[in-house]
C-alpha cells in the first residue's frame, strides 16, 4: 500500500479524483438549479394564464357595458320621439279639451324620466 502512496502516478490519480468529484457535484448542482428554474417557469406559466384569464373576463365586461350603453342610448331617442310625438299631438288639440290634458299628464311623465 505505501508503494502505490509513493508511486509517481498516485498524485495525478489522485488529483484527477478530485476533478472529477468536482465536474460532478457541479453537474449536481446544475441539475439543480435547472429544475428550479423549470419549477419558476412552470409558476410564471400559470400565473401568466391566470393573468390573461382575468384580460379576457375584462375584456367581455367591458363589451356588455357597451352594448347595454348602446340599448339605453336606443331607448332614449325613442323616448325622445313619443315625447315630441306627444308634444305635437297636444299642440293641434283645443286648449280646453280633455284629451289636451291627458297629453300634458304623459308629457310631464316623460320629462321625469333620469
Amino acid at each position: 500500500m505505501i508503494e502505490i502512496l509513493q508511486s509517481a502516478l498516485f498524485v495525478p490519480l489522485l488529483v484527477a479524483c478530485g476533478f472529477l468529484v468536482v465536474a460532478v457535484l457541479a453537474w449536481l448542482r446544475s441539475r439543480r438549479q435547472l429544475r428550479q428554474l423549470r419549477d419558476e417557469q412552470v409558476t410564471r406559466g400559470s400565473e401568466l394564464q391566470q393573468l390573461e384569464n382575468r384580460l379576457n373576463q375584462a375584456r367581455r365586461m367591458e363589451a356588455v357595458g357597451i352594448l347595454a350603453g348602446s340599448i339605453v342610448n336606443n331607448l332614449n331617442n325613442l323616448l325622445a320621439v313619443i315625447m315630441g310625438h306627444t308634444r305635437m299631438a297636444s299642440q293641434d288639440l283645443a286648449p280646453a279639451s280633455a284629451a289636451q290634458a291627458g297629453g300634458h299628464q304623459g308629457e310631464w311623465n316623460g320629462d321625469r324620466r333620469g
